[in-house]
């Protein structure tokens, strides 16, 4: 019994060597995995590229924009269409057109700011401004004496003129333009505060939904210029008569409301990716409307005198009107030292904005009070370049 205690007290100290030498080697196997692990996640094929604590919370935001905007119902004068001549009298108008401003890209901005809660990196607030002016005119001149002959087949026509403007003063008869003009500038400003939650889907797709309010000042100016000529007798002979008429409108939107929308990313590469967005809008707002027609000079002098202003109206009136935001474009994205980050976007955005266009039109010179609204849609779209810096 004793020979067996001294062999098994030899053989304990050896076991116990050899169970931490195990624990040693298993323990080595655990945390070279872990290492692995580690640089894996660290690695530039996964989106994450940089430890939450080493990454910046705040970030500003830069953006050229290279818009177009557009506007229906501006068209101020057209042609095919003729006066019809009595019965049995044959009349075959030229085809024509519609006469509207020449709508051209212009440039503008966005700038804003923005705070990413530290707390998984989540939740995002952030407040950007928008600024666009745009400007747009044409005109035409009618080929005279053909184009203000009577049953003419080229003559030009008024779209927007009190139908008593577009008459004589002698004779009472309507009169074709010899020139027209329009004039459209617009004042574009929007004032977004958006709150959104990052999701991360497998790695290479963010989905970054959003919810905010979103404040809108929209200013419009038009002024229109008609000449109104024809020939009538007077005192014996035959003289060209020209009635001169501005047409001042002013078409004012201010409202807010709410906003949101779906911002998809998916990252092909560490530093690059795709991304489209969309975004809608109900703005409830104020219109401020006023539209006024004078006949400022007639000549020649013999032919009459100038019959004033006979149109001045005001409106003001409050109305819900809906918005939508598209964008697709590229992204890219570079890290920098201290946690810092630089992201560029470009791409194509495109804008609506549903009845912005409230100005009337007074067609019916047997019931004045006939009025018909425009209700055109406003429409921006074109080139944005923004850069973000995270600091």
């Amino acid at each position: 019994m004793k020979t067996k205690l001294i062999a098994l007290t030899a053989i304990l100290p050896v076991a116990v060597q050899a169970d931490q030498g195990m624990e040693s080697l298993f323990s080595k196997k655990k945390n070279s995995k872990s290492i692995a692990s580690l640089q894996e996640k660290k690695s530039p094929s996964n989106l994450s590229q940089e430890e939450p604590t080493n990454r910046k919370n705040v970030f500003f935001v830069g953006d050229f924009i290279y818009w177009r905007a557009q506007e229906e119902g501006l068209e101020y004068a057209l042609s095919g269409v003729s006066q019809l001549p009595a019965v049995g009298t044959a009349v075959s108008v030229k085809k024509g057109k519609l006469f509207q401003p020449d709508f051209k890209f212009e440039p503008g901005f966005k700038l804003g700011a923005g705070y990413i809660l530290p707390e998984e990196r989540k939740w995002e607030f952030s407040l950007l401004y928008t600024w666009l002016h745009s400007q747009a005119k044409s005109s035409h001149t009618a080929n005279l004496p053909a184009d203000i002959a009577p049953l003419s087949p080229s003559s030009v026509w008024p779209t927007f003129c009190f139908p008593d403007f577009a008459r004589s003063n002698v004779g009472d008869v309507p009169q074709p333009l010899s020139f027209a003009s329009g004039k459209w500038r617009l004042d574009y400003q929007t004032l977004d505060l958006d709150i959104a939650r990052a999701i991360q889907i497998r790695n290479r797709f963010l989905l970054k939904p959003h919810v905010g309010l979103r404040g809108a000042s929209i200013d419009q100016k038009y002024d229109i210029h008609y000449v109104f000529s024809t020939t009538l007798p007077i005192v014996g002979a035959r003289v060209t008569q020209n009635l001169f008429a501005t047409l001042p409108f002013k078409n004012n939107f201010l409202g807010i409301g709410i906003r949101a929308g779906l911002d998809n990313l998916w990252q092909f590469s560490p530093r690059f990716g795709v991304f489209a967005n969309l975004s809608a809008s109900v703005i409830y707002g104020r219109f401020k409307t006023h539209q006024k027609e004078t006949e400022t000079k007639v000549t020649p002098p013999a032919a009459g005198f100038p019959r004033g202003t006979g149109v001045d109206v005001s409106h003001r009136f409050y109305k819900a009107i809906p918005e939508l935001d598209i964008a697709l474009g590229l992204h890219a994205e570079t890290p920098l030292e201290k946690g810092r980050k630089i992201e560029a976007n470009i791409s194509w955005e495109q804008l609506l904005w549903f009845n912005q266009n409230q100005l009337f039109v007074i067609s019916d010179i047997g019931n004045i009070g006939n009025i018909t609204r425009q209700k055109g849609n406003l429409s921006m779209g074109g080139l944005t370049f923004d850069v973000r810096f995270h600091f």
